[in-house]
Order: C-alpha cells, then structure tokens, then sequence
C-alpha cells in the first residue's frame, strides 16, 4: 500500500533509558522511541553484516534497501529498474543473504514492536486506562441494569478457550523463537537500564544474538514432523502462558475485588487448548500413535513446570513448628504420603529437612509424586485433583497460622494453575473430516450405508445407537486406525483426566447424519455409552461448518440433532450444551469476505434462537485464522462484532499461525492479549442489540449478495483463476516449505478446489494481491449505493452504529492497506503466456480501486488507515524493506519456469525463494 505524501509523521510511543550512556558515563537519561530503538537495532545489524559478509555485501545492502526507500517516497521507474537489473544480475547464494539481512531486519522490528506495544509503562494506551482492561469492563457491569447475583452468576460461568494450532504460515523454529526472546529481555534490560547496566552493555547481547540468528539455518532442512509442531507449541506454554497465567487471574480478580468486593473468581475461568498433534484432517502423519505421544508431552511439560513451582515454595516456605503452628491435617497427610514410598527417608535426608519443618517436608512428597507420575511408578498422583487438594492444605495451614499473604500469594498462584493446566496441559482437539467416518460406518454396515439418502442414514444410525452391534472379526487399515484413534481417546482420558480430550470436531459438517456417525462409532470404542436417562458421553461431539452453503444449512442440521431422541439424552446428560465450530477460512475461498461474513453471523444469531426454543446452550467455536480473508485481525473487536446474545461469557477459538508468536512470544504480550481476550469476551457478553438491527441487516443482506455473485463470478467460477493462480503467486514454492506436517493439498491432484484455504490466503498475501481480504467489497457497495437513493447514509450510519460491520470495514482496510497493486504487477508479469493473465489482473486491480474509494467514501477518511495511525506508522517502517525480498522472488520465480533447468540449479533458487516467503511473511506480519 503506497501512502500519500505530506502526511503528517505519527509521535512514537517513548521509554527514557536508565542513567548511563554507552561509555558507562552518567547522562540526564536518553528517550528512546520505537523509531529510534528500531535505528539503534537496524545498526547492530549493519555492524553484524560487516563482520559476517564484509564490507561489500553491507554495500550492496544498502544501495538496495536505500534504493528501494526512495522508490516508496517518489516512483521512479528508471529507478526501479536499475535495482532490478543489479538484483538480477547476483548468484543465488547472494540473493539468499541479502533476503536473510532483511528477513533479520523484520525480526527485529517485531520484537521492538512488542516492547513498545506490550511492555507496561512504554504505550500511551495501558490496559489499566483504556477499554481493552477488565477493570474498566467490570465497572462498565457494575454501572449497567445488571445486579449483584447476576454479575455474580456471570463470572461463575466464565469460560474462555484459546486454541493453540500449528498451520503452515508459521514459519519460525523453535531455536529462532528462542533467540528472539532472549533479544526481548535484553532489549527491556537496556531501555529500562536494570541493575545499573549501561546500554552499551546490552547492545554488545543484543549483537551477539543477531550473530547466533545470522549463523543459524532459518529453513529447515527436513520434512516438519507432528512431534516437531508439539515440541514448538509447547514453547508458548512453558515461557508465556504459564507464567502469565497468575498475573492475568490477578488482574482480573483485583479488577472484580474493587468493584466487588465478595464475588470469587473461578479458578478455571481460562484455559487452553490445541490441535496439534490431534488434527487428522488431511494429515496422514496424525494417528491414535501421535495422539498418545502429544499427551505424553503435555504430561511432561506440566509436571517439570510444577516441579519448579515446588522447588521455588521449598526455598521458601523455611517455617519451623518452633516459630509457627502447623496444622494437623497437614502433619496426617505427611504421614499417609511416607507410606506410598519405599525409600522415601532417604529422600529426605537428601534434601536435609528438619523435623520441624513441615511445610518441606510435605513439598519433598509433592515433588516425589510428580515424578512418579513421570514415571508411572507407585507412589505416583491419581489425579489432579489430589496435587489440588495437597496445595490446598498447605494454603489453609498457612491461612490458620498468621501466614495467610503468603498463602494467598506463592501457594494460591501454583493451585490456579493446577486448575487450568490439570496433569494434561491443554486439552487436545481431535478433528477428522467427515468422509472418512462415512467409509468406516459403511464398512461396518456391509458396505450398504453409503447408499442411503440422509433421511435413512439418521433412522439407520439412530436404531444403532440405541440397540446392539457385532464389530466385524476383520477391518481395513482406515477403519482400524479410526477406532484405533477412538480408543486411545478413552485411554488417554482415564489416564490424565477427562479435560485431556474433550472434543471431537468434525470437518466438512454438512448433515446430521456426520454427527450420528461419529457418536455410533464412540459407541463402539466405550466413548458413549447407555444410561438409565439415555445415552451418556463426557466428550463433545463437534460439527464443523465451513462453506456457504453448510453454514446456511447449519440451524435445520442442528434442530434434526436436538429433537433427535438419543442425541437429545447425550446433550442432558452432558449439562444440555452443544458446541458448533465455525470455519472462517473455507467460507470466504468459498464466497469471499463478506458473503462469508455475513454467514457466519447469520448462523449464530439462527443457531442461538434455535438452541433457546430446545432449551439448549450454545458454545461457539471461532475457527479464526491469522489472515483478515481467514477472520483474522484484533480478537478483542471481533468478539465485539458477534450478534448480540452469542457469547454469554462463554467462547473458543483458534490463535492460528504466526499469530501465535507476534501474540504470546512474550509474558507481557501475552499478558496484554490475554487480558484484552477477557475484556472482549466480558464486553461483547453486555452489549445491547443494535437499535437499527432489522434496517442494516437488511442492508448487508443485499450488500453480501450482490458481493457473493460478485466474487463467484470473477474469482470463484472464472476460468482464468487456476492459470494466473498457479503462476502469479508461489503457492508450489509455498507447499515446499517445510514448516508444516500437513500437506497443503488435501488431494494428490493440484487443483483450485484441493488447495487448502491457509496456502490459498498465503499465496495471495505473498504476492500483494490479498484478494480473500477484500475482493468484491467495492463492487458490492457500489451496487448498493445505485440501487436506491439514500444508501450512502445507511452505510455511513452502519459504519458509525454497528460494531459488526465497524469491525468488518476496518479488517477490510487493514486488508487492503497491506494489498499493493504495483508489486502484485510484477506477479502478474510471471503469468505472461497465461491466456487472459493481463485482462484478470486489471479486472483484480479496477476492483482493489473501486473498493478503495468505497472504503473512503463511507469512513471519511482521505487515505487508507488515516483513523488507525500506528498501524500506518508500522507499514510505513516494514514496505520499503519488504520490497526487496519481494523483487528477488518474483526474479527467481521468473527463473525456476525455464524447463531447461536441471534438478541442481532448481534446488539451487528454490533455497533463496524460501528464505523470501519467510522474510515477507515476517514483514507483512498476519498473513496465514
């Protein structure tokens, strides 16, 4: 996105430094802002590059990166073109470091990013002043028409899910997160001068870390493995979530404690879960085998995590019953725990505990039955609700004995966390795409069921479900590795608990007879099993509506569900709630973006009626991605732009991609996303429905249809999609990647409709086009503007009024703004000899035009993101920089379609186009 000159520049947010200056000289204190941290780091770099590649190749950086800065300021196409001609003239391996120089660039900015962004005290904007903080939330409860019980039911009932999956648009390695954190710290070391260290000191860390990242592979060099995806996301548990975990419950409860004083704050009101390592839809490397092994390192991680915790309130917990009571129910247990042991007195005397000193002694038993659990061996927790109850003993035997601060503070933080992480971490997703159960059942019935129409699927199904079935003596690998799955989630559940596996997502939902499947087949493997109410199952079954048309059909498959009679006792004996995901990703390929906006919103809105009429509570499951085209952008408004009534306090949703690490590479972006995630939640819980409500979603159902026969037509259905596709963006290159264990085709046969919506939303980002973003905006608005007169104010009072279509526009525009015609050009150019290649072009750009000056028209503004400035201010740093990897991929794009090329030479520019997704990817920021 190209501004307009003569804007005014935007005031960075500023942190003064500590006392001392480079040469440990005391100074008045430097002010850094988040231009001039971003400098001194862009110079750590430079040093690092000269060091690294000498003094030419810092040459040739920066007549680049100077080159491609004075084109964003003034186009001059001679100029171009003598950058272009000097990148086309360098060796691959050139090319490939100079990507890697801006790649490292984009890193850094990131990180400088998050401090200024997160880090408390260095944004203008806290969390404790502005909208975004539960405080102000849960006064904004307190000033409104609720009373005292209900604000107390309220968060009683609180529950919040995010959802941790890998996909592949995260490109980053464990080992470059790493590195990236260890730049954080030093980085809020230096800028916050802690322990009086001069912030020379920390630059020479901070260098040697880019060092490290300049020295190490970005690319890996082998296929991605599910265990290698569980290992990453085990990073976000162990370095943010759980140590963020305490000062967020501490920031809501002193929230809620000032406002009211004697409401308790659940100590589960948040927790997590994943899909990797549980998603089997179109990975094949996921099995019951993965599954099991997933949970095992759940199970590990937890256990080292409380370990520490334990070791940390052994160093401190050093009271002796001669200075202070002890209660006797702490003294019993110590007792009965001695006697699960067989060597436990040496393991006493090897920590050297006084016999006086209970508090020790009982944490010693703490940590030896963690690690026997570790270890399967005796002595070991049954469950986590015994480790509870422990910590709970100590907490009330120091509450009884003039302790309670410490009780409240050290001991109450660890038994939060045994709450939400239990002994199983996060709960693991199992998801599976529907054709599948379908060949299983059909297996299972003699081959017949396949056959039938849907009406004689249910009526089979349901006769199965509440009578008996002989499995057959002999199954095929996919009905054995489907039962298989089936059984280790009974296993894994008795094992860790049943929060270790609470949902089962079906993909592709398109009638009820997927959801029947799937409970036939837990019937089958112990998962459900009768009563004497009926059917009961402690695990969700989980449709996944993703098209248009599913998403449509959505209310008339979940009414054949709850007036379903055994599927009707499953819900009630399950506390009657029904959990429904949402795909994002699927319905815009399907209808674009606001076709499938609007969908969405209009399923919810039917699907809570529909749940109110049965007497049935609905828990929705936002399958968010990380790219505006896949319901990405700010979590916090996009909970603030559900109908009204969908929420409740009550949510789940995916934290997709790269997302995960611009969200919570850190404890202070985590904190601040977590917090505004609550915020979001408690807020779209108490909004009002729109007082307009009948006149705008009239209006945006002529908007979405007119936007839907827009994009089907000229995207969708045309012809020419599949040639400019393929060829004016690197989805090939893209799927060499290895940054993901799931192919991205979910068929052999590389076609539009097998691609999957991450590479497809990918591919578009890449390449500038951004079309899932915003493609048919403009030509809908203008369609509806022409309908009838007076158009133009319902959009601009929809804009001003309704938060969903507020909240639409402006992803909309952060779409667009991050779309670039002029380098989407140079894309198209790679699709030359495509019949029709330059006309879908020009019909993609005459629409990003039209949808430009729309935007304009109903926001007011006089340029893109002329209302979100800091937004602006960050494209404005990252574009000059993104341009230049950008110019080197679309040269050795060009190069890879010669057919004269041997394997070598291609492996040779493929390693350097890589390296350019990653370093666009990085600076486009969410993309996936």
């Amino acid at each position: 996105m190209r501004f307009p000159d003569g804007h005014k520049k935007i005031a960075d947010r500023t942190v003064t430094a500590g006392p001392y200056n480079k040469d440990g000289n005391k100074h008045s204190g430097k002010v850094y802002d988040l231009s001039s941290t971003i400098n001194m780091l862009g110079h750590l770099l430079g040093d690092v590059l000269k060091k690294q590649k000498g003094e030419e190749f810092f040459r040739l950086e920066e007549y680049t990166r100077l080159g491609i800065k004075a084109l964003r300021r003034h186009y001059n196409p001679a100029l171009e073109m003598r950058i272009i001609d000097t990148l086309s003239r360098l060796q691959p391996e050139q090319m490939a470091d100079l990507i890697r120089a801006f790649a490292l660039y984009f890193q850094l900015v990131n990180i400088a990013e998050e401090y200024f962004t997160y880090r408390p005290g260095t944004h203008s904007s806290a969390l404790s002043h502005d909208d975004l903080s539960v405080y102000t939330c849960i006064s904004d409860m307190a000033g409104g028409r609720s009373g005292k019980d209900a604000v107390k039911s309220f968060i009683n009932n609180l529950s919040i899910v995010p959802v941790i999956t890998a996909h592949p648009s995260e490109t980053k390695r464990h080992t470059i997160m790493m590195k990236h954190r260890k730049i954080y710290d030093y980085l809020c070391s230096m800028l916050e001068c802690r322990f009086a260290r001069e912030p020379g000191h920390y630059e020479v860390l901070i260098e040697n870390e880019i060092t490290k990242l300049w020295q190490t592979d970005e690319i890996r060099n082998r296929n991605v493995k599910v265990s290698d995806e569980v290992f990453n996301g085990m990073f976000y548990f162990r370095h943010t979530f759980y140590p963020a975990l305490d000062k967020l419950y501490k920031k809501v409860r002193n929230a809620i404690e000032q406002v009211y004083s004697d409401i308790p704050v659940p100590h589960d009101f948040m927790t997590f879960g994943s899909w990797i390592g549980g998603d089997m839809d179109g990975n094949p490397s996921v099995t019951h085998h993965t599954i099991s092994g997933t949970m095992d390192m759940h199970k590990d991680t937890i256990l080292s995590l409380y370990r520490e915790d334990i070791n940390a309130l052994f160093r401190s917990l050093s009271m002796s019953e001669k200075q202070s009571g002890v209660s006797g129910a702490l003294k019993k247990s110590i007792r009965k725990d001695i006697k699960r042991f067989d060597t436990i007195s040496g393991l006493v005397d090897f920590y050297n505990i006084s016999g006086t000193e209970y508090y020790r002694q009982k944490l010693t038993l703490m940590y030896a039955r963690l690690l026997a659990l570790g270890d399967r061996k005796k002595g070991a927790y049954d469950s986590a609700g015994e480790f509870i109850s422990d910590l709970t003993l100590i907490q009330d035997s120091l509450s009884r004995n003039n302790a309670g601060d410490i009780a409240g503070e050290e001991v109450s933080a660890l038994i939060t966390k045994a709450h939400v992480f239990g002994f199983h971490l996060a709960s693991l997703d199992v998801r599976q795409h529907h054709t599948v159960h379908e060949k299983v059942v059909d297996e299972l019935l003699g081959r017949t069921y396949a056959r039938e129409n849907e009406v004689s699927r249910q009526k089979i199904l349901t006769g199965h479900l509440t009578g008996s079935f002989s499995m057959p003596l002999k199954l095929s690998p996919t009905a054995k590795n489907t039962m298989n799955v089936f059984k280790t989630i009974n296993l894994v559940r008795k094992t860790l608990g049943r929060d270790s596996i609470r949902t089962y997502i079906i993909s592709m939902s398109h009638g009820f007879s997927d959801i029947l499947e799937v409970a036939f087949l837990m019937k089958l493997t112990g998962l459900v099993h009768p009563g004497k109410n009926g059917m009961n199952s402690s695990i969700r079954i989980v449709p996944l509506f993703e098209t248009i048309d599913n998403l449509e059909h959505a209310p008339d498959t979940m009414e054949q569900a709850f007036t379903n009679k055994p599927y009707r006792s499953l819900l009630k004996n399950s506390g009657m709630q029904q959990e429904i995901m949402l795909g994002y990703s699927d319905s815009n390929k399907d209808g674009g973006i606001l076709k499938a906006a609007w969908t969405l919103y209009k399923a919810q809105d039917r699907l809570v009626a529909l749940a109110g009429k049965y007497g049935v509570k609905i828990l929705f499951f936002h399958g968010r991605g990380g790219s505006i085209g896949r319901g990405g952008g700010p979590t916090y408004k996009a909970f603030k732009a559900q109908p009204a009534g969908t929420i409740h306090g009550q949510v789940k949703f995916t934290e997709q991609g790269e997302v995960v690490s611009y969200k919570y590479a850190n404890i202070d972006a985590a904190l601040y996303n977590l917090e505004s995630i609550v915020s979001g939640v408690i807020s779209a819980s108490l909004s009002p429905a729109d007082g307009n409500r009948r006149l705008y979603e009239d209006s945006m159902e002529e908007i979405a249809q007119y936007a839907y026969v827009h994009y089907r037509k000229y995207i969708h259905d045309n012809p020419l999609l599949a040639g400019y596709f393929f060829s004016a963006t690197p989805v090939h290159e893209i799927a060499k990647l290895n940054i993901s264990s799931r192919p991205a085709f979910r068929a052999k046969k590389v076609t539009i409709d097998s691609i999957r919506a991450i590479p497809w939303s990918f591919s578009w980002a890449q390449s500038r086009h951004n079309i899932p973003g915003w493609f048919s905006f403009g030509h809908a608005l203008h369609a509806f503007l022409k309908s009838r007169r007076g158009n133009i104010n319902i959009l601009k009072q929809m804009y001003k009024d309704w938060q969903f279509f507020k909240v639409l526009v402006d992803n909309i525009e952060m779409s667009m703004a991050k779309a670039d015609m002029h380098i989407a050009l140079l894309y198209a150019n790679l699709a030359g000899t495509i019949k029709g290649s330059k006309g879908f072009f020009n019909m993609i750009k005459d629409e990003y035009l039209l949808s430009k000056n729309m935007l304009l028209l109903i926001t007011g503004q006089k340029y893109l993101l002329e209302h979100q400035p800091a937004l602006r201010l960050s494209l404005e740093l990252r574009e000059p920089y993104i341009d230049a990897p950008t110019y080197i991929q679309t040269i050795l794009l060009e190069r890879l379609k010669s057919k004269k090329l041997t394997k070598k030479e291609i492996n040779r520019l493929t390693y350097p186009v890589l390296l350019s997704i990653n370093a666009i990817s990085a600076g486009l920021k969410n993309t996936g």
